[in-house]
C-alpha cells in the first residue's frame, strides 16, 4: 500500500469510528489514531496496558487548545500499587469513604497528594503494612506488552565502530575455549568438550572521559591546522584509554537510556543519572545446529541467580534451571520443544517480572512462562558482571543476530546529573544504594486510574501530579499514522 493510500485510509477510519487524530498544527508532534468511540459508547473499559490519551488533569484546555497526553494505564481503581526495584506490584484494599471532617472536593481525588496511602481516604490499613505482610503480588506483563517495552541494551550486529581494537568485545568466550568469532557478528562452536563453553557477554561501556568528535571547520581560516591538531589530540586519547585496563571491566546494566542524554559543544554533557540496576533481561539468537548433539544452552543473571534454559538436541527437550547463591541447580520445568534436529531457528529467552519465558521460533513451549519466587537477597551481585551467556556442550552450533534487551524500569523518580557524577557501576563497592533500594505506595482513587510513561526518568506522569479521573479518558490509542516514518501500530 502506497503512503498516500495509506494516508486516505487512516483518514477514512477518523469518520467512521469517530476516533481522534490530535489537536494543534502538524508540527506539534507525532499524530496519533485514538479509538474514543470504545470508551465513549461503554463497550470497552479501560485495561491494565492500554496506552491511553486523556486531557491533562492540572491544565485541560492551554491556549485555546486541548492539552492531551499520552501514557501506559498501569492502576486501576481502588487499587494500591507499589514501585519496588523498578517493578510494579498491586494489593486490593477495601473502598473506604472519607470521614465527615475531610471536607474533600470529588472533583480534587486526582491530585498527588491523594496517591499516598498516609491520606485520610485510605484509612486503614496503611500502604506500609501491606507491604510489611506481604499482601503485595507483582504484577506480570503480557508477552506483547513485555516486547513493547523492552529496551535494546546490544545488538552484536552493530557495534560502535571507534570502539573495535579500543575496548574488549562484548561478547567472548572464556580462556581456552572453541568459540570463535566468524568474522560476520556472529560465533561458532565445533562441539568440541563435554562440559559447557560459555560464551559471555560483558557490559563494557564506552568511557565516560572518551574525547569528544569535533566536527571540521570548512568557513574557519584556521580550520585546517585546528582540525589537524584536534585529530592528534583525539587519537592520543583514544590510545591512552585502549592502554588503561581499568576502563575495560564490564560494568552493570542499568536504566539509562541514550535519548535521555545531550551533549553540546558549550556545555558539559547531561545524562540522567543511572542509578538503577536492571536485573530483568531478555536474550535474543539466531541458532544454526549442524548435528542433533549434544546440549545448547542459554543463561541469564540477576543477582544471587543465574537461571538457564537448555536444550538436549537429540530430544529438544528444554529443561528450566535456578541457580542459587548455594551453587545448587534446582530444576523449574521440563517441556519437549522443535529443536531436535539439525536446521535453523529463532531463539528467545527472557527473565522478566520474575517469570522465565521461552520462544523457539515462534512456539511457546511453556506458554506464557514459569515463575519463581524471588531471594530473600535483592541487588547485584557479580554474577550481573556477566549477564548473559550461550553455552555449548558437545554442541555443534553456530549464533548470529545476538541482541541483549532490558525490561523498562519504573523509578521513584529521575534526577538529572552531571556526566561527572556518573558512578563507575564495574566496582562492587559502588553497588550497596542499589541493594537499598526504597519502595513507594500508591493509592488509586475510585472512578480514577493511574498512568506512567515508558520513559521512566522523564516521563511527567501520576507520580508527579497524580491520577486521571476517568471523565477525562478520551479513547485508546491505535496506531501512530504520521511522520510516516514513525507510523505503526502503539503496543
Amino acid at each position: 500500500m502506497t503512503r498516500r493510500r495509506r494516508y486516505l485510509l487512516t483518514l477514512l477510519l477518523c469518520v467512521l469510528i469517530g476516533a481522534g487524530c490530535g489537536g494543534g498544527d502538524w508540527s506539534s508532534g507525532d499524530r496519533v489514531l485514538v479509538a474514543k468511540f470504545l470508551y465513549d459508547s461503554g463497550m470497552a473499559q479501560p485495561h491494565r496496558y492500554d496506552v491511553v490519551v486523556f486531557k491533562f488533569p492540572q491544565q485541560p484546555i492551554k491556549g485555546g487548545v486541548p492539552k492531551n497526553y499520552i501514557k501506559r494505564l498501569l492502576g486501576l481503581p481502588g487499587e494500591l500499587l507499589a514501585i519496588f526495584f523498578g517493578r510494579l506490584y498491586h494489593a486490593t484494599v477495601p473502598v473506604r469513604q472519607p470521614s465527615e471532617d475531610a471536607k474533600v472536593d470529588p472533583t480534587d481525588l486526582w491530585k498527588e497528594e491523594y496517591l499516598h496511602a498516609k491520606t485520610r481516604f485510605l484509612h486503614e490499613p496503611e500502604g506500609k503494612a501491606f507491604w510489611d505482610k506481604n499482601r503485595f503480588e507483582i504484577l506480570r506483563k503480557p508477552l506483547d506488552t513485555m516486547m513493547a517495552m523492552r529496551r535494546i541494551v546490544h545488538d552484536n550486529d552493530h557495534p560502535a565502530k571507534d570502539l573495535e581494537g579500543v575496548l574488549p568485545p562484548r561478547w567472548a568466550g572464556a580462556e581456552p575455549s572453541a568459540w570463535k568469532a566468524d568474522g560476520s557478528h556472529g560465533f561458532t562452536h565445533g562441539g568440541q568438550g563435554k562440559q559447557v563453553d560459555w560464551l559471555r557477554y560483558q557490559h563494557v561501556l564506552r568511557p565516560a572521559d572518551w574525547p569528544v568528535k569535533e566536527a571540521p571547520r570548512p568557513n574557519d581560516p584556521d580550520g585546517a591546522l585546528r582540525n589537524e591538531e584536534f585529530e592528534r589530540t583525539y587519537t592520543a586519547r583514544v590510545e591512552q584509554i585502549k592502554k588503561d585496563r581499568s576502563k575495560h571491566k564490564s560494568q552493570l546494566i542499568t536504566d539509562f537510556l541514550g535519548y535521555n542524554s545531550y551533549q553540546t559543544n558549550f556545555l558539559p554533557p547531561k545524562v540522567y543519572d543511572p542509578h538503577n540496576w536492571v536485573g530483568d533481561l531478555m536474550l535474543e539468537c539466531h541458532l544454526k545446529v549442524e548435528k542433533a548433539e549434544g546440549e545448547f544452552c542459554m543463561e541469564l543473571a540477576k543477582g544471587v541467580d543465574r537461571f538457564q534454559a537448555c536444550w538436549n538436541l537429540q530430544s529438544g527437550e528444554c529443561t528450566l534451571f535456578r541457580l542459587g547463591a548455594d551453587g545448587k541447580r534446582q530444576e523449574l520445568a521440563r517441556k519437549s520443544t522443535r529443536l531436535k534436529a539439525a536446521g535453523e531457528y529463532e531463539m528467545r529467552f527472557a527473565n522478566i517480572d520474575e517469570r522465565l519465558t521461552v520462544w523457539v521460533d515462534r512456539d511457546l513451549p511453556f506458554e506464557d512462562g514459569v515463575t519463581y519466587p524471588p531471594p530473600k537477597e535483592r541487588g547485584p551481585t557479580e554474577n550481573d558482571l556477566k549477564p548473559a551467556s550461550l553455552g555449548s556442550t558437545g554442541a555443534a552450533v553456530q549464533v548470529h543476530k545476538l541482541k541483549l534487551w532490558h525490561d523498562s524500569y519504573y523509578t521513584l523518580r529521575g534526577q538529572l546529573a552531571d556526566a561527572g557524577e556518573v558512578v563507575d557501576w564495574s566496582k562492587s563497592e559502588t553497588w550497596q544504594p542499589l541493594r537499598d533500594v526504597g519502595y513507594k505506595t500508591l493509592y488509586v482513587q475510585p472512578g480514577h486510574y493511574l498512568c506512567l510513561g515508558d520513559n521512566s526518568p522523564q516521563s511527567s506522569d501520576s507520580r508527579e501530579w497524580g491520577t486521571v479521573p476517568e471523565r477525562l479518558m478520551l479513547g485508546r490509542a491505535l496506531l501512530v499514522y504520521f511522520p510516516f516514518d514513525r507510523g505503526g501500530r502503539i503496543k
